[in-house]
């Protein structure tokens, strides 16, 4: 999936809060301009769509450079001066706290000498909504269990989710999963705190930009 990337201003000093960053190349010559890369994820600001650092690489023939950044301090973009004229793939991608993608994208953009160049790019989305439903012997009742305890991780040490939830049929929803294979654990828990059954290292996949849904089915009492 390819973002939303729009040339926004030559020649043009840069108007808005995108910080900036010196960066020269090491081959000395006049031909160069200044880029400015702004983005937005999903059509929002980092802030509203929860990234907490940004990582964005600059690559060209025979220059660039890459940047680790915080939303904090880099909220709308970053700027770097004095490249050599042409052609740079640029490649951004935007993590949550816990270090999880959630925004991804490559596109290719001009550096024109003696020009100021400002991109904006809207960062492709790398999550998608996980909806977890449970059966007891293929019923939708839940019988004698009161409340199901759901661990969510990456199969490596990271727990996404460790909770435990009302036994009801609608299930569970994860509004933006970041994208990949992850693991469930479930375990059914009846109104005396009796643990009645346990489901272990349930393969689900989470799509990005798509609703996935997934039923586990346990034999609970009821």
């Amino acid at each position: 999936m390819r973002s939303s990337l729009l040339l926004a201003s030559l020649a043009l000093p840069l108007l808005g809060s995108a910080c900036v960053v010196g960066v020269e190349d090491p081959y000395y010559d006049d031909a160069r301009g200044s880029l400015t890369i702004e983005y937005t994820f999903g059509g929002r600001s980092c802030f509203d769509a929860g990234v907490d650092r940004i990582f964005v690489d600059v690559s060209g023939t025979r220059d660039g450079d890459s940047f680790s950044l915080t939303c904090a301090e880099y909220d709308y973009g970053v700027t770097i001066d004095r490249l050599r004229e042409g052609s740079y793939d640029v490649f951004i991608e935007g993590k949550d706290v816990d270090g999880n993608v959630l925004f991804e994208s490559r596109d290719r953009v001009s550096v024109v000498a003696y020009a100021h160049q400002t991109y904006l790019i809207d960062v492709d989305n790398e999550t998608g909504s996980l909806t977890i439903y449970w059966t007891f012997d293929g019923s939708g009742r839940c019988g004698d269990i009161e409340r199901l305890r759901v661990r969510l991780h990456d199969g490596r040490g990271y727990v996404y989710d460790d909770a435990s939830y009302d036994c009801v049929y609608e299930g569970i929803v994860y509004d933006a999963m970041p994208k990949g294979t992850w693991f469930l654990d479930i375990d059914s828990v009846d109104y005396s705190g009796r643990l009645v059954d346990r489901a272990t290292d349930i393969a689900v996949f989470v799509e990005a930009d798509a609703s996935n849904a997934y039923t586990v089915d346990l034999s609970g009492s009821r």
